[in-house]
């Protein structure tokens, strides 16, 4: 009867021990598995804030780009304008010379 009762006092320290090891190992996993989690979500935002660095920049670039274009385009239809209405403006100027050279000389005429 001895032996039975010492066996089965062994078998639960037996048991006591795999229930501690179990125990620790799924703590092991537990931490690492937090862990692992952790570095995973740190990773996604690094690379989240990545992305939005790289789109913010490559917004600046095209807001710079549009504006240049039509900054140029501006030039370009001004510079248009002016080549297209040379000629009359040349008009209004020896127009304007004639009438100055006039009242001058009629004044002195006077």
């Amino acid at each position: 009867m001895k032996e039975i009762v010492d066996e089965i006092i062994q078998a639960e320290k037996r048991m006591e021990k795999r229930l501690a090891e179990a125990r620790e190992k799924a703590s092991e996993i537990r931490q690492n598995t937090e862990k692992e989690a952790t570095e995973i979500i740190e990773k996604a935002r690094q690379e989240a804030q990545e992305n939005i660095t790289r789109s913010v920049e490559d917004a600046r670039e095209q807001a710079r780009r549009t504006r240049e274009e039509r900054l140029n385009s501006a030039d370009s239809q001004t510079e248009e304008i002016f080549h297209k209405k040379k000629k009359v403006i040349d008009e209004i100027i020896d127009t304007i010379v004639q009438l100055i050279i006039r009242t001058n000389y009629a004044e002195k005429g006077s």
